[in-house]
């Protein structure tokens, strides 16, 4: 199992890469286009176009994917139901999310408010049902078509956002460029998946249930999730000013380049994993546990890594306004790390069909956020925010672990993945401490990286032998 999900996840890495890289040689370009509180403006817009589908989306993809493997569903019907229950959905809820939209947008640009509204809603309706589309793809091993989707929709939305803000700098501009990328991919996936639209409008939504039976649980943790990936931006906006929200940006795009590496192993590991959780319990106790392992320690070294480089990334692509962005790097890092941990600690749940546990567990790190973000961002700005997104994450991730195991359990070696934690964050704590007093012991923190590296692959020595693993 261990070399298909290698040879997926190598397909999916170089597409997932090269749009990556297409999206950091861009970045600089952007960055000083743009002015420095504009590009906090524009930050904020993003923020609201990722929150919005993930709030209509009503975990259709996570129920399709649970069903795809089950042998009384039909595929393709599944499909059908999915895209006409969401377009359904979508059309009911458009005005008043565009009545919503105007109260946050008028006050940062009131002269182009009511077209970016529209954009917004276009871009999130043209995404939502690609999504679906892409998942069934994916669910179908049809990776060469994924990644032709994926890569296009990219690679021409960020042409068109270059070519338009060339002309005419604005904000407008560069959504009016990515909606038009979205549109365009939604085409070709349609095309791709060759849907039959006189099935899909004689598709009775009536058989949605078990669907949304499902998924109804996972919509109060699609919701949670969506205010956490948000709500550091929001909070930063409120309480502090639209020039840290840019600096914040900039350390979250750094970041997220890390967050690719972890992306293309989970998300590949995703479609195996609900395969895994069928077969005899001692075989998937073994391969969960030695993934898990591995994982875990590609993610330290990956960590440590990015946050020794960003300083050199940061200066070499912006200008010294933005120099500060590199303290939350690891930081953001380690988020998304924890955040991987889900593809792992949810499955006990999924296989017992309990899918309100994650949605428990979402809810309390939200609150959490909620709090941390409340105390810690109008003292310490954007490190506040990062941490408050880090900390509500790690108990979104162990709660569910928790909850999980109690459905049905899975040997994962905890206390190597808890010892494996702590030694990367007593590093990162430590790198930030030096950065933020100029302790200038910036060669025995390299040491220390080094050092902490090695102890980790010490620990888990006994799970990373490639040739145990089928």
């Amino acid at each position: 199992m261990l070399k298909q999900i290698l040879k997926e996840s190598f397909i999916y890495g170089s597409s997932r890469i090269l749009v990556s890289l297409l999206g950091f040689l861009t970045l600089p370009y952007f960055i000083n286009i743009f002015s420095f509180k504009d590009y906090g403006i524009l930050t904020i817009i993003i923020s609201i176009n990722t929150f919005l589908p993930c709030v209509y989306s009503l975990e259709i993809e996570t129920a399709l994917s649970k069903f795809f493997h089950d042998s009384l569903m039909n595929k393709d019907k599944l499909l059908y139901l999915s895209i006409k229950f969401r377009t359904l959905f979508y059309l009911i809820i458009s005005l008043p999310v565009f009545l919503i939209l105007q109260k946050i947008i008028n006050p940062l640009i009131p002269e182009e408010s009511n077209i970016l509204c529209l954009l917004i809603i276009i871009y999130g309706f043209t995404s939502s049902l690609t999504s679906i589309i892409m998942t069934f793809l994916r669910m179908s091993h049809k990776v060469k078509q994924y990644i032709l989707i994926e890569s296009f929709t990219t690679f021409i939305g960020t042409i068109f956002s270059i070519f338009l803000v060339a002309k005419n700098p604005t904000i407008y501009s560069y959504l009016y460029g990515s909606t038009l990328g979205k549109i365009l991919g939604f085409l070709i996936a349609i095309y791709f998946s060759k849907i039959n639209f006189y099935i899909l409008l004689n598709t009775s939504i009536k058989k949605i249930r078990p669907i949304l039976k499902f998924s109804v649980f996972l919509i109060p943790a699609t919701i949670a999730t969506s205010i956490n990936s948000s709500l550091d931006i929001w909070s930063l906006t409120y309480f502090r000013s639209l020039e840290e929200v840019s600096l914040y940006s900039l350390g979250l795009k750094i970041s997220s380049i890390a967050n690719i590496l972890f992306l293309i192993l989970t998300f590949t590991f995703q479609t195996f994993s609900m395969k895994l959780i069928q077969k005899n319990k001692d075989y998937a106790n073994s391969q969960l546990n030695k993934l898990l392992r591995y994982f875990s320690t590609f993610a330290c070294f990956i960590l440590i890594l990015f946050q020794l480089l960003s300083p050199q990334i940061i200066k070499l692509i912006a200008n010294p306004d933005y120099y500060q962005s590199s303290l939350i790097c690891g930081i953001l890092i380690l988020n998304y790390i924890f955040y991987s941990y889900t593809y792992f600690s949810t499955l006990g749940s999924w296989k017992a069909n309990k899918s309100y546990d994650y949605s428990i567990s979402v809810i309390i790190g939200c609150m959490t956020n909620f709090l941390i973000n409340f105390l810690f961002v109008p003292k310490f700005g954007i490190i506040g925010a990062a941490f408050a997104t880090c900390i509500s994450m790690l108990i979104t991730t162990y709660s569910s672990f928790y909850l999980s195991h109690k459905r049905n359990p899975f040997n994962y070696s905890f206390k190597k993945l808890i010892l494996t934690n702590i030694i990367t964050i007593f590093w990162l704590n430590l790198y930030i401490t030096n950065q933020i007093l100029i302790l200038n012991i910036n060669n025995f923190i390299i040491l220390l990286a080094f050092i902490s590296i090695m102890i980790v692959l010490i620990i888990n020595k006994n799970d990373l032998n490639f040739f145990k693993i089928s």
